[in-house]
């Protein structure tokens, strides 16, 4: 429904209160007094100080209820623009919140990697320690029977020690 049928309906709904419609039920006038009312106390009232409501009266009040209702409907319009809006940046963030999280499991993922290798590492470097020791310790045991296990005691004991020069 565009914004003219609207005020149209609301005119027709005053038209009926106003008993201007062919729904109204008969027997019930509506008068507009056109004098002060001052003039019922006084006692010179009479029914010619009285006119039936007409389309004209309806035109008049509608035309003064008309500017607040286009107001109400413009206000409207820039609430559900702003509401568009609103949702528009809920999304966005959204969007961000999920890329964000995204971010995090891959890291968290990236950092269980990353940990996993490097105990992983400790535990070879342990064995490498543990196989130098053991071949330091069959060198001294075969120096005699093996005069080039003392240069080999050595440079085990220069990687077990980290000499890069080993």
């Amino acid at each position: 429904m565009n914004e003219q049928e609207r005020l149209e309906e609301v005119k027709e709904a005053i038209a009926h209160q106003l008993g201007l419609t062919d729904s109204w039920v008969d027997g019930t006038y509506l008068y507009h007094l056109t004098r002060s009312k001052s003039a019922f106390s006084v006692g010179t009232m009479t029914l010619n100080d009285f006119t039936e409501i007409d389309e004209e009266l309806l035109d008049d009040i509608f035309e003064a209820v008309k500017p607040f209702l286009i107001h109400q409907a413009e206000e409207k319009i820039q609430l559900e623009e702003r509401v568009k809006e609103l949702e528009l940046d809920r999304d966005d963030w959204k969007e961000e919140a999920m890329k964000r999280s995204r971010r995090w499991e891959q890291s968290e993922e990236e950092h269980r990697e990353t940990n996993e290798l490097l105990i992983s590492t400790v535990k070879q470097n342990q064995r490498y320690k543990q196989a130098i020791e053991a071949g330091i310790g069959i060198a001294k045991g075969n120096v005699l029977a093996c005069p080039a296990c003392s240069d080999i005691e050595i440079i085990l004991n220069k990687a077990l020690q980290g000499d890069t020069n080993a």
